[in-house]
């Protein structure tokens, strides 16, 4: 594997990490009571260092912040997923345009970018040119506001073929981080309808609940996804 794909695991075992810790704070939240003993934690006794946590006294408050808590790692993680898979993409977009100029050709076709000028003579190198380039493809890209248009348009550009079924099983959370950052957690009937598999509201509610299974899928396809790409890559002696 890749120098950029071992860089791109080892992140998102460290947020997939943070979920797990998390998800244990959730279904321990009692070793958070203030009784004294070896498993407690004495909040009480440091009142100027956690002011708010000293005067929690029920176990439903205590509770109700450890699952607070869970929820808001569970949600950065999506973010932070989306992320570098973006970082990724447009890393390897630069890197093959780089090591292979005849290729340019096919990398900005159909893009109608805009660069200023000053940016190509501010840089110091060719590849800090071209980052600025394919910086504006991936703009150009993103318009569509389509995860797998992006992804498939990025493939076809450096060249190679994603097996549609990791794809597939990838989408759902990657297109999760836009439910996340753009509608509040609030997904549309289209979304719903499309990844019914993966995502039900519960009784009235308008906002989907982030279940450990939900991260643990989101986690093991999108680095099935990112392995498969990266796979290809070597096949082809791209990378």
């Amino acid at each position: 594997m890749s120098k950029r794909y071992k860089e791109f695991e080892k992140k998102v075992k460290l947020f997939y990490t943070d979920c797990e810790f998390a998800e244990y704070i959730a279904n321990n939240h009692t070793l958070l009571r203030d009784k004294t003993n070896s498993k407690g934690f004495e909040f009480k006794k440091k009142k100027e260092q956690y002011q708010l946590l000293s005067k929690v006294s029920s176990a439903l408050e205590r509770k109700n912040i450890a699952h607070h808590l869970r929820n808001t790692i569970y949600s950065s993680f999506i973010k932070d997923l989306y992320e570098e898979v973006y970082l990724y993409l447009f890393d390897t977009l630069t890197t093959v345009a780089e090591a292979f100029p005849n290729n340019s050709g096919r990398i900005l076709n159909e893009c109608k970018i805009s660069i200023n000028p000053n940016e190509i003579l501010a840089s110091t190198n060719h590849f800090e040119a071209l980052k600025v380039v394919t910086k504006e493809i991936f703009r150009f890209l993103e318009k569509e506001k389509s995860t797998k248009k992006l992804i498939m348009k990025i493939s076809k550009k450096i060249g190679i073929d994603i097996d549609s079924n990791i794809l597939e099983k990838a989408l759902p959370f990657l297109d999760l981080r836009h439910v996340l950052v753009h509608e509040d957690g609030k997904p549309s009937k289209k979304f719903l309808t499309a990844y019914h598999e993966y995502f039900k509201l519960r009784n009235n509610e308008k906002k989907l609940r982030l279940s450990h299974e939900i991260i643990s899928k989101a986690y093991t396809n999108t680095i099935e996804l990112i392995s498969e790409i990266d796979k290809k890559l070597e096949i082809k002696k791209l990378i």
